[in-house]
């Protein structure tokens, strides 16, 4: 994940201070480049992530999809 796409899924402006802040707090985040622009959950916690979100939002999880497919579509055409 990246500040960008969690703005664009949540649409919200301050993911990346969020990102920052999980980082800092060492909360299961694992930067994926030196810039740290890019990240990863724990496995263990993206799936408990996945599974809340799930159970405590079902009807959301196709528009959070679709949000994603969107912020990835336009970030490919770059």
């Amino acid at each position: 994940m990246a500040a960008p796409l969690c703005d664009a899924v949540t649409e919200r402006c301050d993911s990346q201070a969020i990102l920052i802040q999980l980082e800092r707090d060492n909360l299961f985040l694992i930067p994926l480049d030196d810039k740290r622009r890019w990240y990863r959950y724990h496995h263990l916690f993206a799936d408990l992530l996945r599974s809340n979100l799930e159970q405590s939002y079902p009807d959301q999880v196709q528009a959070l999809h679709f949000r994603a497919s969107e912020w990835y579509k336009k970030w490919a055409a770059h």
